[in-house]
């Protein structure tokens, strides 16, 4: 199973998002070429130069909504079509921190939430999951990824008890690997759905949130709740309260022991 792993916003007091995401998308990879034709399919029609990226940032905006109508027309249609594509997502919501997170060689909380999910999710399907990444992550916010999810996955207890996850991410260009792309529109989706407390409702006459609010729709019906090993439920799309989940991190040196 391939896992591609991207996000929108990123959990720090400087940073313009008030509810960044974290997003898995999930797909067995004996899927993936019949998915990425059915995209390629669409993006035909809306995207005529060289950059044919689906990006969150350039198509989740008001304009693409008011005057941009192919590429409007190309988000709906890729979120009709997601409804039944054979994919899996996990998504965790988060609320930006009054700190900075702090210096550390250890996983994110909000990583190793979602890795738990997709541990829990490939092995009710006796596969294993194998993590994608945008490679701007490795040097991005969260900081050498490579080193920490090496460290955690081999010197932690936690990190060894998921099974169903392989040895090592791979970090791949965002502009010619389609699954981080969906992962990147998805994450866009649910940050923008929290951010406009839609749950609430949709403000009359705002295009943009609107279809956010459709989207969001596609992307819950897409996700799986879990149950680990002590009963216990994970939901496919959660929320990290307060700045000690956000950015703290309770895994402890204690516990990475070789």
């Amino acid at each position: 199973m391939l896992s591609f792993i991207d996000e929108s916003g990123f959990p720090h007091p400087n940073d313009n998002s008030t509810n960044p995401v974290i997003l898995a998308v999930c797909i067995e990879e004996s899927q993936m070429r019949a998915i990425t034709a059915q995209i390629q399919e669409l993006k035909r029609p809306a995207f005529t130069g060289n950059d044919d990226e689906i990006k969150s940032s350039r198509l989740l905006t008001k304009s693409t909504f008011r005057r941009t109508r192919d590429k409007s027309e190309f988000v709906e249609a890729l979120f009709a079509a997601l409804q039944d594509m054979p994919l899996t997502v996990f998504a965790g919501v988060m609320e930006r921190p009054d700190r900075p997170p702090p210096a550390t060689h250890l996983l994110s909380v909000q990583l190793r939430f979602l890795l738990e999910r997709i541990n829990l999710y490939a092995a009710s399907l006796n596969q294993r999951a194998t993590l994608l990444f945008d490679g701007q992550a490795q040097g991005g916010p969260y900081g050498n990824l490579f080193a920490k999810f090496t460290n955690y996955l081999y010197r932690s207890s936690e990190g060894r008890a998921l099974s169903a996850i392989t040895d090592a991410p791979y970090f791949l260009d965002s502009r010619t690997t389609l699954g981080i792309q969906l992962a990147d529109i998805c994450a866009g989706v649910v940050r923008l759905y929290a951010e406009g407390n839609l749950q609430q409702g949709v403000p009359p006459g705002d295009a943009l949130l609107s279809a956010i609010s459709r989207f969001y729709a596609v992307v819950a019906s897409k996700s799986a709740d879990q149950t680990n090993s002590d009963g216990s439920l994970r939901r496919g799309i959660y929320r990290n309260y307060g700045a000690d989940v956000v950015c703290g991190d309770t895994l402890t040196e204690q516990h990475y022991k070789t």
